[in-house]
Order: C-alpha cells, then structure tokens, then sequence
C-alpha cells in the first residue's frame, strides 16, 4: 500500500463533471449493520436516460451511471496531509456506477467529517442513515447540493485497471447521530483497493512527478456540474409531471377492487373502534388522574392553613397544563414530515384529546364530589373546595371565583413546581446515569441500534418515574400531617 498525494501528478487537462438529482430510496433495501462487518447499502438507481458522472481522461470521454450507495468508516486513510493529518474524517460515501456500453465501474469516494461539538441539523446523508430508524418506508434524497465539486479528485485505476476510484479530498461535515453509526460499520472493502498497484495505469499518462503512471490528480477548477452539452433530455411531452405516481388502472366490480374496498373498511373499522377505546378509557381515567394530581393536593395545602386561594391554585394548574400540551403540539407539527411520518397526525390526536380532556374536567368541577378530598383520619372532616365558591365560609377570604384574566397565582404556582423539580433533580441525574449505563450495555451487544434515541427515550421515562414518585410521597406527607 503507497499514500495518495492530492498535490502530486496534477493533470489540468482531465474533468470531471458530476450529477446526482432526486432519487428515492426504499427503507426495505436498506442493509445497516451494526457489527462493523459490513457497510450501509442501498440500491440507487438511475430512472433517468442521463448520465450521472462523466470522466475526460488522456482526452477520452466516458460516461457512467449511478447504482449502489455504500457508507463505510474511513477506507482512505492514507490520503497525505488529509486523512493522514485530520483525526475528525471518519467516514467514507462511496457511490458506485456503471458503463452502458463496457465493462469496468467508477467509484466515486467522498470523505466524511464529524464535528468536535453536538451537531442536529442534519443533509441529505444525515437523513439517509436515519431510514432504518424511522417510520417511512422511502426517503427521496439529493446529493447534488451536498458533494463538494470545489475539491480535488485523486484518480487511480484498481482491479486489476478494470475499474476506477476516483477520491475527492474536501469532506462532507455529518451530524453527531450519523457519527455515532458510522462508527459500527466497517473500515474495509472488496470492492476495490486504497492505492494504485498497476504502473500502466491511464494508459501510459507521463504527466506529473513521483508515482506518474499510478495516479492523478484533477484539480478543483476541472470538477463541476455537466453544462448544457453534456445534458440530453429525453422528452415525453405528455403533460406529466416529474412528481407523477405509477399507478394502476382497476376496473371497477372486479375481484381485486371488492377486496381493496374490504381492506379500506377494516381499516376504518379498526381504527374507529380504537379511538372509541381510547375515549372510554380517557373518560374514566383523566377525572382520576386530574383529581389525584390537581384537586387533592390543593385541598391538603388549604387545609394545611396556608392562606392563598385553592381556585385560584387550580387554575395555575390549568394554564400549566394548557402550556405543556400547547408546546408538545407545536413540536410535533414543527418536525420534518420525511422523517417522522405520524408526527402530525399525533398532534391532532393529541390536540383533541386535550380538547375533550378539559371540558370533562370542567364539567366534573360542578360536582362536589369531585372537589371533596377525604382525610386519613376520621376525626378530620372532608376538605370540600366549592366551585364556583360562593358558600365558601373558611376564613380563606381568597377562595372566590377568579377572574379568567387575574393570573398573580401562576408565578408562584410555577416558582413551586421549579423548586420541587431542583429539590428532587440529584435522584433524578442519578436515574439518568443508570439508564445511560444499561443503554450502553445493551448498544455493546448490538440489542440497541440507536444510542442517542435509546439515551433519549430512556431519560424522559426514568425522569418522569421518578418524579412521580416523589410527589406521590409529597401528597402522603401531607395526609399524615392532617392525620
């Protein structure tokens, strides 16, 4: 194996001229592994009757096609003064095509760098890696506004001179989660060699100075998009447009349309009958959930002596949680529907669900029942908050209905919640680390597949137990002291 030199052999009368538009790709053909025994594959086909990349050497012009896409971890490590020198290039695209009309293929290889700091945002690559992961089942990206064309290309033959490989020097920056998975593929290939063997390669090129006949380097100015010469474009003046589907034309009373009418109406009948279990079950348990978490506590606190309104407090509660459900909405529509399919429709779910949430508990807030919270102790009566409060008789003068506009309760109601979350939040870090640490277990033996989501998921669950269970232990505090 000898290093490649991007600033050796330089040949300015060579050009390269890529494009690569809009492809889909299919979740179902994806290969992501996970063992660093392979590579992330996935078919990518040319639909089109253009060329994707065309390669002027020694003054002779081919043209070839896209096939296959592969993403591995760093291949040419022997790049000098490029992947020799920069430790943060870990990763390697590698997009393979063919000839029409002869043998021999061209891979194209661009480096992939990962950045020192936490990265979201995300290209096209980013998005490709994540297909396995998400609810789609295709994903249509373009890498023409991503691959460097202001890059050398290092030029070498392989495979016995067969074949060609063709490394762009200017890195491709991925996010932080396309770091974290490229790392479990592997670093080799069979697909072709790091380094030029053959000294006849090129056809007998004599340009250059060391390795002349082993490899080249076409300089950045002769790497470009195709000019209108090189485009053909094959038209089919039909009125369609590019976004048009494939379809098929049923006819009507057939078989196989009676039996998609079927399909559509179990769908429909399935789905129907779980929004129907889900409102039952809401309209039994959100008055539990609302009373046990809202009403009682409240009760415990007026009763306690503490001289601020209940009502007043309820409804801090209630702008509280009209906040939260607000922002989780919110998030939901704000997320890119490529990637997370259902995002919208479960904000609409959950949208409604707050809806009717609030008007049941509304309703049950006339009932006294619903505002009486019973005491452990038989000597103490019931705590009763009326509402509206009219026949209020404590000495709790602020227990009157308030005003809909009167929100001076709600930064004390807020104040509260922020200290009970800082007073309990060591257990909660604690809890946090004992995930990460099952997670990363769990990642090691490859049971885990993502390990940002898991850590994600995982510490929103383990957080939300274990303050819950906190508070729990607040409201019995506050029975025995009652007691």
């Amino acid at each position: 194996m000898t290093n490649l030199y991007a600033d050796k052999n330089l040949n300015y009368s060579s050009k390269i001229s890529t494009s690569y538009p809009r492809v889909t790709i299919n979740k179902n053909e994806v290969i992501d592994p996970s063992d660093k025994k392979g590579a992330f594959t996935v078919p990518f086909p040319n639909n089109s009757s253009d060329s994707n990349l065309f390669i002027t050497l020694n003054s002779k012009r081919d043209e070839y096609i896209h096939q296959k896409i592969y993403v591995n971890r760093l291949l040419h490590f022997n790049i000098d003064k490029i992947t020799t020198d920069n430790e943060n290039i870990i990763g390697e695209l590698v997009i393979e095509h063919k000839n029409l009309t002869k043998t021999g293929k061209v891979y194209t290889c661009y480096l992939l760098e990962s950045t020192p700091s936490f990265k979201t945002d995300g290209n096209d690559i980013d998005k490709m890696l994540t297909l396995p992961d998400t609810e789609v089942t295709n994903m249509d990206i373009t890498l023409n506004s991503i691959l460097p064309t202001n890059s050398d290309c290092i030029v070498y033959n392989t495979n016995n001179n067969v074949d060609t490989v063709c490394v762009f020097t200017s890195p491709i920056v991925i996010n932080t989660e396309s770091t974290s998975k490229i790392m479990k593929y592997a670093d080799k290939t069979t697909l072709f060699e790091i380094s030029a063997t053959n000294k006849e390669a090129f056809n007998g090129y004599r340009e250059g100075l060391e390795n002349a006949n082993t490899m080249q380097t076409i300089p950045s100015a002769n790497i470009s998009e195709p000019d209108s010469q090189e485009i053909y474009i094959d038209c089919n003046p039909t009125g369609v447009g590019e976004d048009e589907m494939l379809t098929y034309n049923v006819p009507i009373n057939t078989k196989m349309m009676d039996e998609e009418q079927e399909s559509q109406l179990m769908k429909t009948t399935v789905n129907y009958g779980l929004f129907l279990i889900a409102l039952v079950v809401s309209y039994v348990l959100v008055p539990i959930g609302y009373k046990s978490l809202v009403i009682d506590p409240i009760n415990f606190v007026k009763a306690s002596g503490l001289d601020y309104g209940a009502l007043n407090r309820i409804r801090s509660a209630d702008i509280v949680i009209s906040l939260i459900s607000v922002a989780i909405i919110v998030t939901l529509i704000s997320l890119d529907a490529e990637l997370h399919k259902y995002a919208r429709s479960n904000a609409l779910f959950i949208a409604v669900f707050y809806l009717l949430s609030f008007g049941l508990v509304q309703l049950k807030k006339q009932q006294s029942e619903f505002m009486t919270t019973l005491t452990a102790s038989e000597n103490t009566p019931p705590i009763v908050t009326e509402y509206p409060d009219d026949n209020d008789t404590s000495n709790i003068q602020s227990d009157e209905v308030p005003d809909a506009l009167h929100v001076s309760d709600l930064g004390e109601m807020v104040s509260k919640i922020v200290v009970f979350l800082i007073a309990h939040s060591a257990k909660a870090i604690a809890s946090i680390a004992v995930a990460t640490i099952i997670i990363c277990i769990l990642y090691g033996v490859n049971i885990v597949t993502s390990f940002g989501n898991a850590v994600w998921s995982s510490s929103l669950i383990v957080v939300s137990i274990v303050y819950i269970i906190e508070y729990a232990k607040h409201i019995s505090q506050l029975k025995k002291e009652l007691s």
